[in-house]
Formats: C-alpha cells, sequence, structure tokens
C-alpha cells in the first residue's frame, strides 16, 4: 500500500482531499501539513532518519503564505535518494500555463493536477504497490 502526503495550507482542501484518497483504498497511511515549513521538517527527518516510512506520493499546493509550493520543490529536490521511489504532484487551483511549464522543468515532479483531486485521477496516478518503480 502506498503512503501519501499533503501539503496544503487549505484545512478545506486537505479535509476533502484526504476523505478521496480515504475513500479510495489506495493508501495506507495519510498525513496532512497545512504549514509547509512543518512537512520539510517532518520530510527531511525521515529522508535521512527512516527513508523507507517517506512517502511514496506527495500533492503539493503551489499558492501558500511564508513558503509556497515553489519554496518546497527547491528543498524537497535536496533529497535526492528519496525520489527514486517517491513522487511530487503539484495539486493546484492555477490554471496559468507557466506555472504548469514551470513545475515540469523540476524532474521530481510527476504530474500537476487541478484541484480539486478526483478519485478517478487518483487511481490512475497511484503506483501498483506490486509493480517496482525506475529511478
Amino acid at each position: 500500500m502506498n503512503k501519501i502526503c499533503l501539503i496544503d495550507d487549505d484545512t478545506i482542501c486537505n479535509f476533502l482531499h484526504e476523505q478521496i484518497i480515504k475513500d479510495s483504498g489506495l493508501a495506507e497511511g495519510i498525513t496532512v501539513f497545512d504549514k509547509p515549513a512543518v512537512a520539510i521538517r517532518h520530510l527531511r527527518q525521515l529522508a535521512e532518519s527512516n527513508p523507507q516510512m517517506f512517502p511514496d506520493v506527495i500533492f503539493l499546493d503551489l499558492c501558500m503564505p511564508f513558503m509556497n509550493g515553489w519554496d518546497c520543490l527547491e528543498e524537497l529536490k535536496t533529497f535526492p535518494e528519496v525520489f527514486k521511489t517517491c513522487r511530487v504532484f503539484i495539486l493546484s487551483s492555477s490554471i496559468d500555463p507557466n506555472d504548469q511549464e514551470k513545475a515540469n522543468g523540476y524532474s521530481i515532479v510527476a504530474g500537476f493536477i487541478p484541484k480539486p483531486l478526483k478519485a478517478g485521477i487518483l487511481a490512475e496516478i497511484m503506483p501498483n504497490p506490486n509493480q517496482k518503480m525506475c529511478a
């Protein structure tokens, strides 16, 4: 089963997305952060001390105060080993094609998904637990 991390300052979106993920049955664990800096600290600690517990998928919002999604991506790309098995999806309400193009410039970003997350999209992007991912 998959471990999923949601990073979004919008508590309503987090609640909705967490319910969609739970209802899908595609995840064994969901970690939710409404403060990106706290999420980065937690993920850094996992990467350094317990990498097998690092999420398989991270859903990251772009527009957040203090530390936005771009800042998070800059931090996350300093954890290169864990991204052999973890994929980051931008989950954003942005319709700006420049945001999508910029996200595509990050090798750790696996895709750009418009909010809200839908069960059908989730089923398409979740890794099969029986299939090895390539680095």
